[in-house]
């Protein structure tokens, strides 16, 4: 009777953890697509606002960069000012330093504000995990 006991609660507790953790992936999975799509969304959103909307690499330091293989808005922004754009800070083509000033501000700004809502998201799921 004793060992038919510690079996029953052995595969109860297995098939338990069986279930959890499908139910933590299938969250996981859901909460992964969710967010695949923003960037999709975001863009949509910027090219419904301005003409060209084109894409750069933040790095360490907060500078944008420019990404080797230009697009097509990077292109037409490359004819209007006359140089290449690949490869090349962002700052770089601000005509004055209180507008490169006000960029830099404003790329940490958002910076921070992208880092606080990771941490959300992050003591969210860690919050679902903890269930």
């Amino acid at each position: 009777y004793g060992m038919g006991d510690i079996i029953a609660k052995t595969i109860t507790g297995g098939l338990l953890c069986f279930v959890r953790t499908a139910e933590r992936r299938d969250a996981l999975g859901e909460m992964l697509l969710k967010h695949s799509s923003l960037n999709t969304a975001f863009i949509s959103l910027l090219r419904a606002g301005f003409d060209h909307v084109l894409p750069c690499t933040i790095d360490v330091h907060g500078s944008c960069w420019f990404p080797e293989e230009t697009t097509a808005d990077g292109h037409v922004l490359e004819s209007i000012l006359s140089r290449p754009l690949s490869g090349a800070q962002f700052c770089d083509l601000i005509a004055n330093e209180e507008d490169r000033i006000k960029f830099k501000e404003y790329v940490q700004e958002s910076l921070e504000k992208v880092q606080k809502e990771c941490e959300m998201d992050i003591a969210d799921a860690q919050r679902f995990w903890k269930r």
